[in-house]
């Protein structure tokens, strides 16, 4: 038996598993973003940011916090931070003004970054 489906309802299908399955294969490492962080402060004639273990291992702490509570808030700590929920948090940032501000800060010289899943956590001092 041969059953012949439209070529639009394989590609709504192929699109709806895509979004569905999106969260689950976000790829972004704390590395690259931090790498991408100093790319970007390099272009705008800024200092590299430090990495420092502290602010990582609390970034990435809420990070894991974001993902098993399934919130989407800032941290209590006194610290800058920028938060993100999937695609390229460098890029969602940097086209969010308050985001992009804290980035190319020129008061910050040190920073962490965690990801958990889809959630992505930078801090700043």
């Amino acid at each position: 038996m041969n059953i012949n489906i439209g070529g639009s309802i394989i590609l709504t299908l192929l699109i709806a598993a895509a979004v569905l399955l999106a969260p689950m294969i976000f790829t972004e490492n704390p590395q690259s973003v931090y790498e991408q962080i100093n790319e970007l402060r390099a272009e705008h004639g800024l200092s590299a940011l430090v990495w420092d273990d502290q602010l990582a291992a609390q970034a990435q702490a809420h990070s894991e916090w974001m993902k098993e509570s399934g919130s989407f808030n800032h941290s209590n700590y006194n610290v800058y931070e920028n938060i993100n929920m999937g695609g390229s948090s460098v890029e969602s940032w940097m086209n969010s003004p308050p985001h992009q501000a804290i980035l190319l800060s020129p008061n910050i010289t040190r920073c962490g970054v965690g990801i958990a899943g889809q959630y992505a956590t930078f801090q700043a001092e």
